[in-house]
């Protein structure tokens, strides 16, 4: 290929310029931010944080909050204020309090994810499922592809955890019906089958045990799967298969008095029943 004289030079002597360019601004970026009073005294309360000084350091956020509302730092601030309260003070509606303070104030930073998470996490902590579905809710609206399925899922956990088993099973059945491929998938289809327990519909609940064993046998799950479908054919009086899918669990199953009280009470059946 014929080379056209004096080109190489000129796009090198470009990239030279735009090196130079990044650095200055890059310098200009850096000392503008190391001469923000905010981020001194963000730097400070952090400080006061990692000595677990924690009243102070909360003083010093709400300080930032009061005095650089419109810092970059502030909604860090005011997010670090909530952390406190609930990862260390452990005062959960204090931590709630500050996170609504943050969506208040600071409605589109990116902390209010964040924030959201908490508070979704605390909400199902203090069993107010109903508000913690609200928060995940508004999570997968405003939240990547990948946490949405995350999030749908714990809707499910809180449906099942407020003993409505049917609606747990309509969310799981649709967050697997639109994510096929999820990670999740194993949890889902454990989980679907649980539903069908809870509500004694030992046979779908059977069906469900089995196809979640046959598609993930070495899911770590796939013990308690064939301990709960060990339970539903002993409830259905099938003994036999019972005992045999207990026997064939008994040293892997984490609770293992269970397994063999289970074994015990089928063999004093079986043994009346002769």
């Amino acid at each position: 290929m014929r080379r056209i004289k004096g080109q190489g030079s000129r796009v090198k002597g470009q990239d030279y310029l735009f090196l130079a360019s990044y650095l200055l601004l890059l310098t200009v970026f850096l000392f503008s931010c190391s001469d923000d009073p905010a981020t001194h005294a963000y730097q400070k309360a952090d400080e006061l944080l990692s000595k677990g000084q924690y009243e102070k350091a909360i003083k010093a956020y709400k300080n930032i909050v009061e005095k650089y509302q419109e810092s970059i730092v502030a909604s860090q601030a005011q997010y670090k204020i909530g952390q406190i309260h609930q990862l260390y003070l452990h005062d959960d509606n204090q931590a709630i309090k500050s996170y609504e303070v943050l969506m208040l104030m600071y409605p589109y930073s990116k902390e209010v994810i964040s924030a959201r998470k908490d508070m979704a996490e605390i909400y199902t902590r203090q069993g107010i499922y109903q508000k913690a579905i609200t928060e995940y809710q508004w999570l997968i609206r405003n939240s990547r592809s990948v946490e949405r399925e995350k999030f749908h899922y714990e809707i499910a956990m809180c449906y099942l955890k407020m003993s409505d088993a049917t609606q747990a099973r309509i969310e799981l059945q649709e967050l697997v019906k639109n994510s096929p491929s999820t990670e999740l998938a194993p949890k889902i289809h454990y989980q679907i089958a649980n539903t069908f327990y809870i509500e004694g519909k030992l046979k779908d609940a059977i069906k469900a045990y089995d196809n979640f064993i046959n598609n993930y046998p070495d899911d770590m799950l796939a013990i308690e799967a064939r301990f709960n479908k060990a339970v539903c054919l002993e409830e259905t009086d099938n003994l036999k298969d019972a005992l045999a899918l207990y026997r064939a669990v008994a040293d892997k199953y984490t609770n293992k008095d269970a397994v063999q009280e289970r074994i015990s009470g089928i063999e004093a059946r079986m043994r009346q029943g002769r």
